[in-house]
């Protein structure tokens, strides 16, 4: 995705449930600008968002109400804006503890995190913020939603080439854009 010229993916309106969510995606910030989106889920700014951004020069989290949002700031400092492929896996689970895995490996955990709220959510996009921020320079590729918390076992299979299909219950896939097919549930 090139930030010059706009690119972006919308991804249809998808419902989070209450039983925990997981985000698996490659990612990679090429000089990207300060809170540029891998992604931004949410019904506008400050609008039950979910968003996973660049962090000058590290990333960070963005979990949100109905009416706020909050960033977890830079997540224990990786540098991440070197035009370098990584694989990232979220789980948040409703007790408020949110697992972030890079390239199938333990990476940090956040305690306290805002659960995201059950809801439709129909302003969804890679590559493009819900806010006024940069689009990102970079490049998103595999993303994947459950609707149910990854354990780590599965985050380090789905890190394997080949993997992904037979990690997680098929009727917990909400989103799944490595074949292009997305399943949603009203």
């Amino acid at each position: 995705m090139s930030a010059a010229s706009s690119q972006y993916v919308t991804i249809p309106t998808w419902y989070s449930g209450g039983s925990g969510l997981s985000f698996a995606f490659w990612f990679k910030f090429i000089n990207s600008g300060s809170s540029s989106r891998i992604f931004d889920f949410g019904n506008g700014a400050s609008r039950l968002n979910i968003g996973f951004a660049e962090g000058g020069p590290n990333f960070y989290l963005l979990t949100g109400t109905a009416t706020s949002a909050r960033n977890y700031g830079n997540l224990d400092y990786l540098y991440v804006n070197d035009g370098v492929w990584r694989h990232a896996l979220m789980t948040f689970n409703t007790n408020g503890n949110m697992i972030l895995y890079i390239n199938g490996q333990f990476y940090c955990v956040y305690t306290s995190v805002t659960y995201p709220p059950g809801a439709a959510r129909r302003s969804n996009f890679l590559g493009k913020s819900n806010f006024n921020n940069p689009y990102l320079n970079g490049a998103v590729d595999e993303f994947y939603i459950w609707d149910q918390v990854i354990t780590p076992a599965e985050a380090k299979a789905i890190y394997l080439p080949g993997k992904i299909g037979v990690i997680a219950r098929d009727d917990s896939v909400i989103f799944d854009a490595y074949t292009l097919t997305e399943r949603f549930r009203a």
